[in-house]
């Protein structure tokens, strides 16, 4: 499934760099899990996964619980979906991203070409990714009330600075979300954050060459520098 922002192009570099230090601690946690791209591809022994979007995490509940999306979405389905907002039902998160616009939510129903089917492709995207997701703990909440097990790795894919935000979470402070990163390494966790740009107290210990999901420019779509911050005085990373 589509999610904007999500991380599948990069899902295996990232998780390289945090699977073994979640084996060695035993607990991985995804405050932002959003598409679950990275949560899929790591490893750990307790994997703890929360998002603010309800509406997700019960998709992703009900999707551990043997619910299977459907193959075809109308134009008048997708409205009828967005119109009831029920975040109860799963098929919710599945329109809002699977067959929106750049996989942005409730972007605008996707048209595609002759032969593209975005509700088939974002099912079976979905049945793949749940192959590496078996055992998950799925939490719905803000990541300030996610629990986090002491000395667990936490791996963030906040909104990012400077893009726009969507209506089904709350206004987002990163101000207040880069102080309570540093709270949780001096706690003893460790704690990893997906963004282009962090404050001075943190630093990149992984970098990565991407494109945005839309098209910006006409030669084609921006080139961004993806980082992994970490905090500056950890031994981690």
């Amino acid at each position: 499934m589509r999610y904007f922002g999500g991380k599948q192009r990069i899902a295996s570099r990232l998780a390289a760099v945090l699977t073994p230090l979640a084996i060695q601690r035993g607990v991985y946690v995804e405050p932002f899990v959003g598409g679950a791209a990275v949560m899929s591809a790591v490893s750990a022994p307790v994997r703890i996964a929360s998002d603010s979007n309800v509406a997700l995490i019960n998709m992703w509940t009900a999707l551990a619980a043997g619910w299977s999306p459907p193959e075809d979405i109308s134009e008048a389905t997708y409205a009828s979906v967005k119109a009831a907002a029920d975040i109860h039902d799963p098929l919710t998160a599945f329109v809002g991203f699977g067959v929106s616009f750049a996989g942005k939510w409730f972007g605008g129903y996707a048209r595609g070409g002759e032969g593209r089917n975005y509700a088939a492709n974002a099912a079976s995207s979905l049945r793949k990714k749940m192959r590496g997701l078996e055992g998950v703990q799925w939490i719905a909440g803000d990541y300030r009330s996610c629990p986090i097990p002491s000395g667990a790795v936490i791996y963030c894919d906040p909104p990012y600075a400077g893009t726009t935000q969507y209506g089904a979470v709350a206004p987002f402070s990163w101000s207040e979300f880069w102080a309570w990163c540093l709270a949780k390494h001096e706690a003893g966790n460790a704690i990893f954050v997906s963004e282009y740009a962090a404050p001075e107290t943190f630093r990149a210990t992984l970098t990565i060459s991407t494109k945005t999901d839309i098209r910006t420019f006409a030669n084609g779509k921006e080139q961004r520098l993806e980082k992994l911050f970490v905090p500056r005085n950890s031994i981690y990373g």
